[in-house]
């Protein structure tokens, strides 16, 4: 148990003792006091020196604007190491014209209080209340972490140390544990809890910051800003981040760095608790199997077909349901990690009819599409809305062998719906697989090389004769076949355009019959566009 500055500062301010500090350093940890006698040097000791009651007053002095002339040198009987606080007791009237000591701050490297007071035994009674009662509070989570098994337990140990409420989440953004009778007086509860995880309004906008992603690394306490700041304290298990407890600063600046003490003290026990136990969730529930399998087939693993039908069934689903594959992009953010171990909770409370897995750093859902209700696509636009994403769903499959493809196709949608139609929320496959194929078929050669040379001949042809055999074609195909149609919507006479027709099947050679001739003309028609 040791005290540094800041509990000391902030116990003597909420008790309205009047106090200047020197040469202040929040590292300098205390663990015990006495008097600075002969012969009396320690490390980590809080010494006390008394000086008499001066009869003139001093405002100057008296309101820490200077270091109010201690005893010459010699006259200290000892002076405290670096790792020491020396606490000056002086009188409320310190005498007005007294120099500072240059020559004792020069000597001493160790932080120095001054307590304007002549209520020397209430003083010294408030000494040893604020180390008896930090030595309670590390006593009691001490004991917490042998007996109780609860990190409740533990933020719980800190309510009547701190005035604001503590939260305790794990990497997914699910509450551990947070104090919860303040968390309900501010309203927290209300506006940042939601299926007991951190609201997901207020986890996209986090996500979104510029910067966020890095706090996993940071070791200590920190501060972070983004619409309101919090301090952090982060919690590492074998050097990997698993959890973070948060607290709200305020404008006080003796309170922030007094809550910084409590929060690196908490993160300690909490990290031990964490090496007992090695979960924060002591009943965790089993994956399903399909929470395996999903990934390792789209990693490329074969699935046996008994497998596949048991974790369906595992679920409740049937060999015989129709299912899709969505995967996610984050939208309007400066970090692109889409966070899967909160994403993959959050989606399955919120759908039971879905499986969500973790692949290749992102979350991968499998929808059973024969269960899902009829309003699904308006509850997946509000969701994707809220977090900021972006969703692919691919076409609909059955057989575990789909997984890859499907999970192609779900990408290839997000990749093309971006470009065709930006102010969407989510792409479907089937929507964009034409264009898909076209691009491909253009990815190597030119769209004029690539298409039936016959387009290209009537398009030179026109060019040079003015007429519009080139568009007449495309009409007729696009008219499926249909003369009569064909020609009024080119605005001509039915006998005029099938003479038309006939010209350009003796200019091309075509055989307009040929179901294939037929599907690569229209091909053409589209790459040419």
């Amino acid at each position: 148990m040791k005290v540094n500055c800041d509990i000391l500062r902030y116990f003597l301010s909420r008790q309205q003792w009047h106090t200047a500090f020197f040469q202040y350093d929040s590292a300098v940890l205390v663990d015990s006091i006495r008097y600075l006698d002969a012969g009396c040097s320690q490390e980590h000791t809080l010494f006390l020196l008394e000086l008499p009651t001066s009869s003139t007053g001093s405002s100057a002095c008296a309101a820490g604007n200077c270091l109010p002339e201690l005893p010459s040198l010699p006259v200290l009987p000892s002076l405290p190491d670096r790792s020491c606080i020396l606490l000056c007791i002086l009188p409320p009237d310190w005498q007005e014209d007294a120099p500072c000591s240059s020559q004792l701050l020069a000597a001493l490297s160790c932080p120095i209080i001054c307590v304007y007071t002549d209520r020397r035994p209430a003083l010294l009674n408030a000494i040893h209340d604020i180390f008896e009662t930090i030595y309670e509070h590390h006593q009691a989570l001490e004991q917490l972490c042998l007996t109780s098994h609860s990190y409740q337990a533990l933020i719980d140990c800190c309510d009547d140390l701190l005035e604001e409420p503590v939260s305790l989440i794990d990497n997914t953004y699910t509450y551990v544990a947070y104090s919860m009778e303040k968390s309900r007086q501010r309203g927290y509860i209300r506006t940042l809890v939601e299926n007991g995880r951190v609201a997901s309004q207020t986890v996209a906008q986090l996500m979104s910051t510029p910067g966020f992603e890095l706090l996993e690394e940071k070791r200590g306490v920190f501060e972070f800003e983004d619409e309101n700041l919090f301090m952090g304290r982060n919690i590492f298990y074998d050097d990997t981040y698993v959890g973070r407890l948060i607290a709200m600063p305020t404008q006080d600046f003796i309170q922030n760095s007094y809550l910084r003490y409590i929060l690196e003290c908490l993160g300690g026990y909490v990290e031990q608790m964490y090496r007992h136990e090695g979960s924060f969730f002591f009943r965790e529930e089993q994956p399903l199997l399909l929470h395996t399998l999903v990934p390792s087939a789209l990693a490329g693993e074969p699935v046996k077909a008994s497998d596949w039908r048991k974790a369906l069934e595992q679920k409740g689903w049937s060999i015989a349901d129709s299912c899709r594959l969505m995967t996610f992009q984050a939208s309007y953010r400066h970090e692109k990690n889409l966070h899967p171990d909160y994403l993959c909770p959050q989606l399955e409370s919120r759908w039971p009819w879905i499986i969500a897995a973790i692949y290749s750093g992102n979350a991968v859902v499998l929808i059973n599409w024969d269960h899902i209700p009829g309003d699904f696509e308006q509850q997946l636009a509000y969701f994707i809305r809220d977090n900021l994403l972006i969703a692919g769903i691919s076409r609909s499959f059955r057989d575990s062998s789909c997984l890859e493809p499907a999970y192609r196709q779900a990408q290839i949608a997000i990749t093309l719906g971006l470009r065709n139609a930006p102010h969407l929320w989510y792409y479907f496959f089937d929507r964009y697989a034409l264009d898909y194929l076209q691009e491909q078929c253009l990815a190597e050669l030119p769209a004029k090389s690539l298409c039936h040379p016959a387009l290209v001949l009537l398009a030179e042809y026109d060019e040079q004769h003015g007429t519009e055999l080139y568009r007449s074609l495309y009409t007729f195909l696009d008219s499926r076949y249909n003369m009569s149609r064909a020609a009024g919507r080119m605005y001509v006479h039915r006998t005029t355009f099938i003479k038309r027709m006939e010209h350009i099947e003796q200019l091309t050679g075509l055989d307009l019959t040929d179901w294939e001739t037929r599907m690569y003309l229209m091909l053409s028609y589209q790459w040419m566009e």
